[in-house]
């Protein structure tokens, strides 16, 4: 994540990496508590996407977290992106959508 920082993301989701079933560990998070990114909003909305709870599912900190160190996730990209732009939208109004 200082990677994505220092080239000037504040927010991200990010493949951290493949698991030999295919499913993918992701991690999301933004730089501090100032930048209006809804991170606890996307565990919940990723968990619902999912049928997970908070204990084996996605979680973190109100900064930055990922999916479940466990399970992984088979969420795609096409689908972490649609739910993370309703996440925005929902908190933020349209003029936020920065996807």
């Amino acid at each position: 994540r200082y990677f994505l920082f220092k080239q000037g993301m504040d927010a991200f989701i990010s493949i951290v990496a493949t698991r030999p079933d295919q499913r993918r560990v992701i991690s999301i998070g933004r730089r501090s508590r100032y930048i209006p990114f809804p991170v606890v909003e996307l565990y919940k909305a990723y968990n619902e996407a999912e049928n997970l709870t908070a204990e084996n599912g996605w979680g973190g900190s109100d900064i930055v977290g990922g999916s479940s160190r466990s399970l992984g996730t088979s969420l795609t990209n096409e689908q972490l992106i649609e739910i993370a732009d309703e996440a925005i939208v929902k908190k933020y109004g349209n003029d936020k959508v920065l996807i």
